[in-house]
């Protein structure tokens, strides 16, 4: 009997693996709503164009708490409680933990037009396919396109009636954040623009970095400055991408490090026998004035303090698309950005970039020079003194600070009496941030905004008693309510609910909470003058035993974030509400992170020489290199079902070109690489080796 050659069964056994992954995670999903009922996945969407292939393609990324098992190999993958059973000899134990499951359930060539309607029918036939319903959404995220964001809106819309829950719908925050630095820094195109000065000279500045890094002839004259002043190593300049803003403070920070041997190299090009002397007006020549094709003095002071203030919008990004449950302390970082932001002052490096006995110019002085706005009134926790040197805050830093923090606030809706869940409902679950007086002292809420988010965590909780134990409706004389039925406050479910919390904030005690070494912290004082901290950090000493004989320390990793799942996992005879409540939230993803990591790897795969692979091809072996990853995918199941589709007479025959498209390129790769000549391609008789109908 013939066989096929390798590559094309290869290429039918990727599909076979594809299906029966998509099997397993309908069997995880399925899982999941039997225990946690509903809202326990988040939803994300992106589309790029693939810089190889010049065409748009479009992910969906699926996020949710699951079982994942380590098995013999040393591999750790999700699987459904079914087949764990089934291959419990090849697991170390039957014991899993809880971790964030992140897949992709489509990726495809976008060959229809992005409108609100072609996109909504794409993501609802998409989730459909793996079997998801519309209540098991709790979150949609996308990014700030119109057509992304409004179309996960319109399927919300469509599907509510089928929802007990209603989903949150958000643009994704990193993407906010993006967009809040650009408006405050002026680099990003509005119809009011607040700070034209400051984008103004970061364009500047950009433009004389892509102008120096990419000229070989330029550059030349600048290593020989740079190894005249002994340089090591010698620092290149870093222009930032178009596509994100906080490249911007990458770029900026990289300038201020060099810019003393990048303005000689200037001086040396504009000069009379440089070789830029012509870029220059005759005007400019006649004067002598350099200041547009090089940095001012107030350029340079300017960049200096913008790369300190633009940190904070940088590190909220980094945070945000950091692997894991970042959700945890989500609203600590938002309020950390904020409130750094509205500061006085702040601290910058000195300025070593002109200086001939430095060689490593990266060694700067960090906080050496502080930065004061104008009409500041210092209290005790700055002293002056400790500083080389203070210097005004620049107009145009100030604007920058205020817009940034009042467009990012209004973005994300802080400032409302009711913060989104996806902020509140991990933050009051968090023991390490403490009771009532810790939350709205230290500025993490306000008083009214910790009583909403309160009052929505016991409503969902009395929701998940009701399923238990449904509320009987009656009528009676004495009943206040409308209707004769039992109203939300008598109900005995939420007094339940309120007794499980009430008992977890003993768990929250401030004796319980280990001393941590805070770097960036939120800090507020109270009206006795006492400075109230909340921040995240290395433990440094163990907190009192909590009365379940564990130790808050124990759940810390060594930056000190709480893995707040299994805290609830380990705790969940006594707090089995809460523990599915912390399970769903675990879940939610208000950032479309996960569709860039895709594109990282789809990136990685569709190289040049890989341009001939069928778009088919490339989608499926995208998906796999991410789900194999994560998602047990049984071997002997794949091959069962490969020779089942070869009995049936399943594989098309455009299949099988787009497989031979495939052979020929690989034959023709390992043929460079062995510095042969490239073969002539074979035909599909050739590559089946039977004549095909």
């Amino acid at each position: 009997m013939h066989k096929p050659p390798h590559h094309l069964e290869t290429t039918r056994i990727v599909e076979c693996a594809i299906d029966i992954a998509m099997a397993e995670f309908t069997a995880i999903v399925a899982d999941r709503r039997k225990e946690l009922g509903h809202g326990f996945a988040s939803l994300s969407t992106d589309f790029v164009t693939d810089a190889t292939r010049r065409e748009p393609f479009g992910v969906i990324i699926v996020d949710l708490i699951a079982e994942c098992y380590d098995l013999e190999d040393g591999r750790q993958l999700f699987m459904s409680k079914e087949t764990a059973a089934r291959i419990a000899d090849q697991l170390l134990s039957g014991l899993s933990k809880l971790a964030n499951l992140e897949y992709p359930i489509n990726f495809e060539s976008v060959k229809f037009s992005k409108t609100i309607e072609n996109v909504v029918v794409w993501i609802d036939g998409s989730t459909k396919c793996t079997k998801f319903i519309e209540s098991d959404f709790n979150e949609m995220s996308a990014d700030g396109a119109s057509n992304a964001i409004g179309s996960i809106a319109e399927l919300e819309t469509r599907t509510r009636e089928h929802r007990a829950n209603d989903v949150g719908i958000s643009t994704c925050i990193a993407h906010q954040n993006q967009r809040s630095g650009g408006y405050a820094s002026g680099t990003h195109d509005f119809a009011n623009p607040v700070n034209v000065a400051l984008g103004d000279i970061l364009k500047k500045s950009h433009t004389l970095q892509v102008r120096l890094g990419r000229s070989p002839n330029r550059i030349n004259i600048y290593r020989g400055i740079m190894t005249r002043y002994n340089r090591c190593p010698q620092l290149m300049p870093k222009p930032a991408g178009d596509t994100r803003w906080d490249g911007r403070q990458d770029e900026t920070r990289r300038a201020n490090i060099i810019m003393g041997d990048v303005c000689k190299t200037f001086e040396t090009l504009l000069a009379v026998d440089g070789d830029d002397y012509n870029e220059l007006t005759e005007e400019e020549k006649t004067s002598g004035d350099i200041t547009r094709l090089t940095y001012t003095p107030h350029d340079k002071m300017v960049l200096r303090q913008f790369e300190v203030s633009a940190m904070e919008a940088k590190y909220f990004s980094k945070y945000t698309q950091q692997h894991g449950n970042t959700n945890i302390n989500l609203l600590l970082e938002i309020q950390m950005t904020l409130q750094n932001s509205r500061k006085d002052y702040f601290t910058m490096p000195s300025d070593i970039s002109d200086s001939p006995n430095h060689t490593d110019l990266r060694k700067r002085k960090n906080d050496s020079v502080l930065v004061v706005r104008d009409g500041a009134e210092f209290t005790d926790d700055v002293d002056e003194k400790l500083f080389d040197e203070t210097v005004d805050m620049d107009p145009t830093i100030e604007t920058y600070r205020d817009e940034y923090v009042k467009d990012l606030a209004r973005r994300l809706g802080m400032d409302d009496d009711r913060l989104p869940a996806a902020y509140t409902i991990t933050a009051l679950l968090n023991p390490m941030f403490g009771l009532k007086p810790a939350i709205v002292g230290s500025g993490l809420m306000n008083e009214t905004q910790y009583q909403n988010a309160r009052e929505g965590l016991l409503r969902e909780m009395q929701d998940e008693f009701d399923k238990k134990n449904p509320p009987v409706e009656h009528n009676s004389d004495d009943n206040n309510s409308l209707d004769g039925s039992v109203t939300v406050e008598d109900s005995g479910n939420y007094k339940l609910a309120v007794l499980e919390f009430q008992h977890f904030e003993e768990y929250e005690k401030q004796i319980h909470i280990p001393k941590c070494k805070l770097g960036r912290c939120l800090e507020k004082k109270d009206s006795k003058g006492r400075v109230i901290r909340l921040g995240v950090g290395p433990v440094v000493s163990r907190g009192k035993d909590l009365p379940s004989k564990h130790n808050i320390a124990d759940f810390l990793d060594k930056k000190g974030r709480l893995d707040i799942v299994r805290f609830f996992k380990v705790h969940k005879s006594l707090f089995p509400t809460l523990f599915i409540i912390v399970q769903r939230e675990a879940s939610r993803r208000v950032v479309e992170v996960g569709c860039e990591r895709f594109f990282g790897i789809s990136g990685y795969i569709s190289q040049p020489r890989r341009s001939r692979l069928g778009v088919r091809n490339y989608e499926r072996i995208s998906m796999l290199s991410v789900i194999l990853k994560c998602i047990f995918v049984d071997p002997e199941l794949v091959a069962k079902e490969y020779l089942n589709r070869c009995k049936r007479g399943a594989w098309k025959k455009e299949n099988t070109m787009e497989s031979l498209k495939c052979f020929n390129l690989e034959r023709i790769i390992e043929a460079n690489l062995a510095g042969q000549e490239e073969p002539d391609d074979i035909d599909i008789q050739d590559y089946m080796g039977i004549e095909l109908e």
